[in-house]
């Protein structure tokens, strides 16, 4: 298929969407997180994790520079 990248939006950050992203690393696929369109019961926690991934595991971008992304 081709398919290289996967773009992720979801609630739970710190479990859901955080075992998302590790799970695509692991597969080799860039991992974009769209940070403004997930969310997490408690905001420390959400913040920490989008940190956490913007540091190791995806581009943690905003939902309007996801979009320009995926526009070319």
């Amino acid at each position: 298929m081709g398919v290289t990248t996967c773009v992720v939006s979801g609630v739970t950050t710190c479990v859901c969407v955080s075992t998302t992203v590790r799970g695509g690393v692991e597969h080799n696929y860039r991992m974009i997180l769209a940070g403004d369109a997930v969310a997490d019961v408690h905001r420390d926690t959400h913040d920490a994790e989008l940190k956490t991934m913007a540091r190791v595991f995806a581009d943690v971008k905003t939902t309007d520079e996801v979009e320009a992304i995926l526009n070319g």
